[in-house]
C-alpha cells in the first residue's frame, strides 16, 4: 500500500506546491523586470545655512507659544523638539509637540501648517529626481492604492512615463513616499513572493512553514519514485 500512497501524495501534493512555486517565480521575475530603485534615491541634501535663521531661541519659543495659544487644547500641549530645517530651499523651524502634531514655522514665526498647495508643489519638485513636469497637486483627506493613509496627505503627480507620485505630510512638509503607477502591482507581487496572505504575521509564518514542509515531502517522494 505504500507505493500508491507515495504516488498519490507526490502527484496531488505537487499540484498544490506548483501553484505557489509559479507565484514565487512570476512575482520574482516581475519584481526584477520592473525597476523601482530610483524611488529610493534622495536628491542631494540642501546645505543648512545657519545665517538664514533669524529667530533666537527665546524669540522662537514666544512665537511657538503664540501659535499654540489659538488652539483649544493649548494648556495640554508642550514643545518636545525643534528642528532647524531647509524645506524647498527655504529655512523653517519644524516643531514637534507633545500631542504628536508638528508645526512648520517660517522666519517670521508664522505657522505654515497645514501647507499651502504652492509650498507642497515646491517640496514635491525638490523631492522628485526624474525629468517629468509637475502635473497636479491634491490634498487628499485619506489615501488608498499606491499609498495608504487615514489622515490627510498631499499627492503630487508628475508627467513622466511612470506617472511618479510624491506624497507629502501637510503638517510637517516631510516626504512620506515616492510611488509609480505600477506600485500597487509591485507591492502585490512582493506579497506573493513573501507569502504575505494575511495581516497576521503568525498566520503567514505558519503558511510558509506548511508550504516548505510540503515542498520537502513532495521532493522526497519524487526522489523515492525516481530510484524505484
Amino acid at each position: 500500500m505504500l507505493k500508491p500512497l507515495i504516488h498519490g501524495f507526490h502527484r496531488y501534493g505537487g499540484l498544490v506546491v506548483c501553484v505557489q512555486i509559479m507565484l514565487w517565480s512570476l512575482s520574482g521575475f516581475l519584481m526584477a523586470f520592473w525597476s523601482f530603485g530610483d524611488l529610493y534615491v534622495d536628491p542631494p541634501p540642501a546645505a543648512l545655512a545657519l545665517a538664514d535663521f533669524k529667530l533666537l531661541p527665546p524669540q522662537l519659543e514666544q512665537k511657538i507659544q503664540a501659535q499654540l495659544a489659538v488652539k483649544p487644547d493649548a494648556e495640554k500641549v508642550s514643545i518636545q523638539k525643534v528642528e532647524w530645517v531647509t524645506v524647498a530651499q527655504q529655512p523653517y523651524y519644524r516643531v514637534h509637540l507633545s500631542n504628536q502634531n508638528v508645526l512648520l514655522l517660517d522666519q517670521a514665526g508664522e505657522a505654515q501648517s497645514p501647507l499651502s498647495p504652492a509650498l507642497a508643489a515646491r517640496i514635491a519638485r525638490e523631492q522628485y529626481t526624474g525629468q517629468g513636469e509637475l502635473g497636479t497637486v491634491d490634498l487628499l483627506p485619506t489615501s488608498r492604492g499606491n499609498y495608504f493613509s487615514s489622515t490627510p496627505v498631499f499627492k503630487a503627480t508628475f508627467q513622466d512615463a511612470q506617472h511618479t507620485e510624491i506624497y507629502i505630510d501637510p503638517q510637517s512638509g516631510t516626504l512620506l513616499a515616492r510611488r509609480k503607477a505600477l506600485w500597487s502591482w509591485y507591492n502585490r507581487m512582493w506579497e506573493f513572493h513573501l507569502m504575505k496572505y494575511s495581516a497576521d504575521a503568525s498566520t503567514n509564518k505558519i503558511l510558509l512553514l506548511v508550504f516548505a514542509t510540503l515542498s520537502f515531502l513532495v521532493s522526497l517522494t519524487g526522489l523515492f519514485k525516481f530510484f524505484r
